[in-house]
């Protein structure tokens, strides 16, 4: 099974002490749901990664190959954010951003699309006959 790999970096445009607090927090809440979390420093290189936020202050995330486990990551990450209106998370994959804030409500369609076209599993030889088109575009 393939793993994406989401830069997850939280969002306070204040100074990294803070930052560095809370990607802390988040990176014990997702451990304590069992979904193995790493620091981007122990990364290389760094996919997915721009900007001048230090590695340290950068998680990563696989999200195996299923629909499943990005909802799973996402969903905690909402539960995270929903504790403070003011916390912001950034979810980077290869070819989109998802930014989850402290009232995730509004963006649930948002949410929901980024977890659809997060992982691409590809038609079963049984779907490929159908003739519907499987691709989902972002």
């Amino acid at each position: 099974m393939s793993e994406e790999l989401v830069c997850v970096e939280v969002l306070t445009g204040s100074g990294s002490l803070l930052t560095e607090r809370l990607t802390r927090d988040l990176a014990r809440h997702l451990a304590a749901r069992e979904v193995e979390v790493r620091f981007a420093e122990a990364i290389e290189p760094l996919v997915h990664h721009k900007g001048a936020v230090g590695d340290a202050l950068v998680l990563v995330v696989g999200v195996a190959s299923s629909a499943g486990t990005a909802t799973v990551v996402t969903t905690i990450v909402k539960e995270w954010c929903r504790r403070d209106r003011h916390r912001r998370v950034e979810m980077r994959l290869p070819d989109r951003v998802l930014v989850i804030d402290g009232n995730p409500n509004d963006q649930l369609a948002i949410i929901e699309r980024f977890v659809e076209t997060a992982v691409q599993i590809p038609p079963t030889s049984a779907d490929s006959g159908s003739g519907e088109d499987q691709a989902v575009s972002s």
